[in-house]
């Protein structure tokens, strides 16, 4: 996805319809930009949308973890057997497939579903400050006895994201699921990544009880370091100079500065001598 022609912009689970998608001023993702498009090419918007049935399963929880053995698959979707070990993940959970119900469920009726989606757009403008999308995973697995920590040892905590649980039967409100998951936005330029350095990122999962095909992902949105305005550069660049040259001539301009004093003062007296006329 990320090293082809397609680009992921947001939305991995069910959690995304209660996260906030919002990117605060002055930034904005830039999309439509004909330099970016390869050639042949012609920019538009996929969903891509992975639904499981969860009626009437025997473990919801296996099943939306796609465990191999609730979904009696031994083979991916291209035919290919799982290589050994594989316990749970997308190729148990591919299109057309069924997780095992329970004992005397008769199946539940068709039903159609509607996703809608929202996006605010505007014409960019030399205003807005461009962000690049980085989508990081925790590729490996440990196993720790008392669970992971959501601190970091010798670096700071960026970010902590929490679940949001459903509590209720409506559309994204739907009671054990995870609905939503919490964002940070911290104020602009308060954080600061240099180059070479490492992002640590800690997924944290309940070890009571099995976990199989679960995702430890994170969206971070990273500006880069604008250039500061002209003007205060130059005016930089004049003062440097300035100091250089001067120190060369304190006497004299100790003089002139004495001139310009006497000059004011004189000047100074004379009008209030003179007295104010309003108009």
């Amino acid at each position: 996805m990320c090293n082809g022609p397609l680009d992921q912009y947001l939305g991995l689970g069910s959690e995304t319809r209660r996260t906030s998608t919002w990117v605060p001023n002055p930034y904005g993702i830039e999309i439509g930009d004909p330099k970016t498009i390869p050639n042949g090419y012609e920019e538009r918007w996929v969903l891509d949308i992975h639904a499981i049935d969860t009626r009437g399963v025997k473990d919801r929880l296996g099943c939306t973890e796609c465990k191999c053995s609730l979904y009696n698959v031994t083979k991916d979707e291209s035919g290919y057997p799982l290589r050994k070990n594989y316990i749970g993940g997308l190729n148990c959970c591919y299109d057309k497939t069924q997780c095992q119900l329970r004992e005397g469920f008769g199946g539940g009726e068709i039903r159609k579903l509607y996703l809608r989606y929202s996006v605010k757009w505007t014409q960019w403008n030399e205003s807005i400050i461009p962000v690049k999308i980085y989508i990081l995973d925790v590729t490996d697995t440990g196993r720790i006895p008392g669970g992971a920590s959501s601190s970091c040892k010798d670096g700071r905590v960026l970010c902590t994201s929490m679940p949001t649980y459903g509590n209720g039967n409506e559309a994204g409100n739907e009671e054990g699921y995870v609905v939503g998951m919490s964002t940070c936005y911290p104020e602009p330029g308060s954080v600061k990544i240099e180059d070479g350095e490492f992002l640590t990122i800690e997924s944290n999962y309940n070890n009571s009880q099995m976990h199989t095909g679960v995702m430890g992902l994170f969206y971070i949105m990273i500006a880069e370091p604008q250039p500061e305005p002209k003007s205060v550069i130059l005016f930089h660049n004049l003062s440097l100079l300035w100091r250089r040259e001067l120190t060369k001539c304190w006497p004299a301009l100790f003089l002139v500065g004495g001139v310009v004093a006497i000059i004011i003062t004189i000047s100074y007296s004379r009008r209030y001598n003179e007295g104010y006329l309003s108009l």
